[in-house]
């Protein structure tokens, strides 16, 4: 990797400041990374300035659409060019790939196919330029464990425990990848090179605002690889440093900010990736899970072996919540050593919905199945006192049972049956599973997604063992604005069935 940011740096008009390194780190239990540095005491002829610029990045030396629109536009007869425009005209063409065509998709495939085009017979001698450069030194040289990753250890594990957890637009996109690659390479096997620059340049993208011209306030954003910049390293509890961009010439500027940085000599730079932490996303995303001192959210989805078999009053519950549109997940808030749920959103109604009780009688259930319509009807009292059974989305059902003043009571009766219920029998049937799973590496981001869900099921058991709180607005009403307001993850191959073309395509377009 040192050869890679010597080379950028002499090939391109970067300017670093004489503080800033480049060297190995070790974050959240990640050794095998890079991460950016600053030796203070270079820069205390400056000890009077807020922030201290550490890098200048041109815009020439980025990877976007800007500079792929330049190719496709120019008239050349180089055969190395004219190759890789077809190849990747073919792809944004083809009917079939319009749903996953967005800026970061589009920058991959066309680092995937100037990568084969490059190394093969076909380049033209002396056509390495700075993208197939950094594409061979820098994105296929790093290996990035996002679930997705089939060539990282305990990938297995990841298909065979976490398939929840996998994202499917993520997974689909790499399947037509893979099918168009081999399509237009015959007899070639490019699956590695795809999974590694695909995790590459999804972990390393950044959002870069541009201005619309030269001093302009207005702007737009662009997904863009920054070579240099892309080593920072995340931490919100440590962040010390920043990005921006120069209105006048668009020139993205990394600075570090003094009065947040540590008094030592040397430094590790910290950058904040997200100022709130989702960990499913930050799994997906970056292959990591990082650490804070602040709220953090990790979105539960539940294990689909046990769902799938699990009936509360002759209801089973994974298909009321699929007729219902209903996503099984839990949003689990980390903070501190506490692990409660976030019952201050609507989706955690949702899910203890099958488990509101009867209004007449304790021992029924408020909804039934109807054979015809394909989903579940709820029982309503009209204002004279008499039963119906109406269609109700989970919108209606829930303003209906819970929604009410005279209904809170409902409401608390409904979480302490599903807690005894269902999550009492769901936390002993995930953990005497995933007790028994034996990864292959202690450090593989498996093994660490692993001890984080064994750790969470830990603490919410023996909080419940011990009548203790375990929702967030029981322990801290009063807080709730602390807590993030964050997406659930792109749905898995288990729920992808349930959504429409237009969610999944919102789900690509944000992944």
């Amino acid at each position: 990797m040192d050869h890679a940011i010597t080379w950028i740096l002499e090939n391109k008009s970067i300017i670093k400041h004489d503080a800033l390194t480049i060297d190995k780190s070790a974050v959240d239990g990640d050794a095998g990374g890079y991460g950016i540095f600053a030796d203070l005491s270079l820069i205390d002829d400056r000890k009077d300035e807020r922030k201290v610029e550490l890098l200048r990045i041109p815009r020439d030396a980025t990877i976007s659409m800007a500079m792929i629109r330049e190719i496709l536009t120019s008239d050349t007869r180089d055969k190395t060019l004219t190759s890789l425009k077809d190849h990747l005209a073919a792809f944004l063409t083809e009917e079939s790939h319009q749903i996953y065509i967005n800026e970061t998709n589009i920058i991959v495939v066309f680092l995937i196919i100037k990568a084969i085009i490059s190394n093969s017979e076909m380049s033209s001698p002396g056509s390495k330029d700075f993208a197939s450069f950094y594409t061979d030194e820098v994105l296929l040289k790093t290996l990035v464990p996002l679930p997705v990753n089939k060539y990282q250890e305990d990938s297995h594990n990841w298909e065979q425990y976490y398939a929840e957890y996998m994202s499917f637009p993520q997974q689909q996109f790499i399947e037509v990848l893979e099918k168009f690659i081999q399509k237009r390479f015959p007899g070639e096997d490019h699956s590695k090179e795809i999974i590694l620059i695909y995790c590459s340049v999804i972990s390393r993208i950044l959002e870069i605002p541009e201005a619309v011209e030269p001093g302009s306030d207005d702007y737009v954003v662009n997904p863009t690889l920054v070579p240099l910049l892309d080593f920072a390293n995340h931490s919100n509890d440590k962040k010390n440093a920043y990005f921006d961009v120069d209105r006048n010439n668009n020139d993205i500027v990394l600075y570090l900010d003094l009065e947040n940085s540590p008094e030592s000599k040397l430094i590790q730079v910290f950058i904040s990736y997200s100022p709130f932490e989702e960990l499913v996303h930050f799994e997906q995303i970056y292959g990591f899970l990082p650490n804070s001192k602040k709220p953090q959210i990790f979105c539960y989805r539940f294990d689909e072996n046990f769902m799938k078999h699990y009936v509360y009053k002759d209801v089973n519950v994974s298909k009321f919540y699929r007729c219902m549109n209903i996503r099984p997940y839990l949003e689990v808030v980390l903070k501190d050593d506490d692990v409660l749920l976030n019952d201050c959103i609507m989706e955690f109604a949702e899910i203890i919905l099958p488990f509101s009780q009867h209004i007449k009688r304790s021992d029924l259930t408020p909804f039934n199945y109807n054979e015809d319509l394909k989903t579940y009807t709820s029982t309503i009292v009209n204002e004279n006192g008499l039963e119906k059974q109406v269609n109700l989305t989970k919108e209606e059902a829930i303003e209906y049972i819970f929604g009410d003043q005279d209904e809170t009571e409902n409401y608390e009766r409904t979480l302490k049956e599903w807690i005894l219920h269902f999550l009492k029998e769901y936390i002993n049937f995930r953990l005497s599973k995933m007790l028994q799973v034996k990864p292959d590496s202690e450090t593989s981001s498996f093994n660490i997604f692993l001890t984080k869900e064994l750790w969470i099921l830990q603490k919410l058991k023996a909080s419940i063992d011990k009548n203790q709180h375990i929702t967030w607005y029981e322990k801290f009403a009063e807080r709730s604005s602390e807590l993030p307001d964050v997406p659930f993850p792109p749905p898995c191959r288990i729920d992808y069935e349930n959504l429409s073309r237009t969610e999944i395509q919102e789900y690509i377009d944000t992944d």
